[in-house]
Parts: structure tokens; C-alpha cells; sequence
């Protein structure tokens, strides 16, 4: 697995990027399951994608690994 974690933006008024950032994951690669899971925790989220280069995408636009 590779994982990609989100940042929760605390603090901040962040629901539009929070919003924009979970579409593109969903348009990119469709729903958790074949390509990718998610883990969810108190300070993150964690996409733990099948492929690295999946993961790579995802990292480079809205990861903070």
C-alpha cells in the first residue's frame, strides 16, 4: 500500500478545499475499494492506494505526507 495523508486545515475555513479535495479523489479514481482505502483519524485522512503512481498523483495535489 501506499499512503497519501490529508491534513485536516485547522483553524481555518476550509470546507470548499476539504469538499474539492474528496471530488477529485472520487472522479480520479472512483469509490474505496479496488484502487484505494481510506483511513480515517483524528487529525487526517489516509489514502492507502493500491498503485504508487495513483498515490503519487494524489500526494503531488493534495498530499502532506
Amino acid at each position: 500500500m501506499y499512503k497519501v495523508k490529508i491534513v485536516w486545515k485547522l483553524g481555518q475555513d476550509n470546507e470548499e478545499w476539504w469538499n474539492e479535495s474528496c471530488i477529485w479523489v472520487l472522479e480520479e479514481y472512483g469509490l474505496p475499494g479496488d484502487r484505494y482505502t481510506t483511513t480515517l483519524i483524528e487529525d487526517c485522512l489516509i489514502y492507502n492506494f493500491t498503485k504508487q503512481e495513483d498515490a503519487a498523483m494524489a500526494a503531488l495535489r493534495w498530499g502532506n505526507n
